[in-house]
């Protein structure tokens, strides 16, 4: 349970980190996190580093528990790497669900509601060096049963990096042929700056997800392609494998 929390919020940071913040200079992005998460259901609390690359159409999002995302703009692809058993699946953008989930699956996803709500509070902090402003975001999503995210987004416009519009252009392709984000989409674009520390709270579990640097940096070799040796699996976007 613990597992699949954290890689569904890991999920959700790269989702709203390319929303918000399409960084995408002729210089690749190295920004490096620390996640913490409190005790939860006899699990003892954890501490786990991620980390995200970004290049002018590449993006690779490292998250806790030996998952990588990456996203390929130059050919079309996004990629879900599990480095636990060594393996891969793939899907074309934009991701027509159609195809790439199940008729069970489709259901599912017909059948939730979500909805978003942001506010602006007004409050100000200096995070380590950044200056930054707090959101207050809701999320519902409801089912049989309603589950609420709250978090507190502390964002800043301090980073001194560039944004490329055509980058935002083409993944907000993929987020609104996912009918959870429809809503989260538009909601989202209400918060001016990029996301220094985000705390959650859902179902008595609470995680904080911070920057600890952003620099410029060449990528190593590699870094946006799928390992070598690795098994290509049926992708799916919910599976927790």
């Amino acid at each position: 349970m613990k597992q699949r929390k954290i890689l569904w919020f890991s999920g959700l940071i790269l989702f709203l980190t390319l929303i918000l913040f399409p960084v995408l200079a002729k210089a690749d992005i190295h920004v490096k996190r620390m996640v913490h998460m409190d005790a939860f259901m006899g699990q003892p609390a954890s501490d786990d580093e991620a980390s995200m690359w970004l290049a002018k159409d590449k993006f690779r999002y490292d998250a806790a528990r030996n998952m990588t995302q990456i996203v390929r703009m130059d050919q079309k692809k996004i990629y879900m790497i599990n480095h636990g058993n060594r393996s891969y699946s793939e899907a074309s953008l934009p991701i027509d669900l159609t195809q790439a989930l199940d008729p069970q699956a489709q259901q599912f996803m017909q059948n939730l509601k979500t909805s978003v709500t942001v506010t602006d509070t007004g409050e100000t902090q200096k995070i380590g060096k950044w200056n930054c402003n707090k959101y207050k975001v809701s999320i519902n999503i409801s089912m049989m049963m309603t589950m609420t995210i709250d978090m507190d987004w502390w964002v800043s416009k301090d980073v001194e990096v560039d944004l490329i519009k055509l980058y935002q252009k083409h993944y907000g392709e993929v987020l609104v042929a996912n009918p959870m984000m429809g809503d989260l989409v538009e909601e989202i674009k209400k918060i001016k700056g990029f996301p220094i520390k985000t705390e959650f709270s859902t179902m008595g579990m609470n995680m904080t997800d911070e920057v600890v640097s952003i620099e410029k940096e060449k990528a190593p070799a590699g870094t946006y392609d799928v390992p070598a040796g690795y098994t290509k699996t049926e992708y799916n976007p919910f599976e927790q494998r």
